[in-house]
């Protein structure tokens, strides 16, 4: 799979589910939110419905 961050506009992710299911977003491989796409205007959006994990945080590196 991609890495988010070689994302560019127009790239398309398939998904190996039905649009009617909710996708489930994952931060550092741990399944943060649910959520279901959506059109904001004229751009696609994804609609947190659904906190999967709240224990879970991520921390912002610190570097020194």
């Amino acid at each position: 799979m991609t890495e988010i961050t070689e994302l560019n506009i127009g790239d398309t992710l398939l998904l190996d589910q039905s649009v009617h299911q909710p996708l489930t977003a994952h931060i550092q491989g741990h399944p943060k939110w649910k959520g279901r796409p959506v059109r904001r205007g004229h751009q696609l959006a994804f609609q947190v419905t659904e906190l999967v994990d709240p224990s879970y945080r991520t921390e912002p590196s610190q570097q020194r």
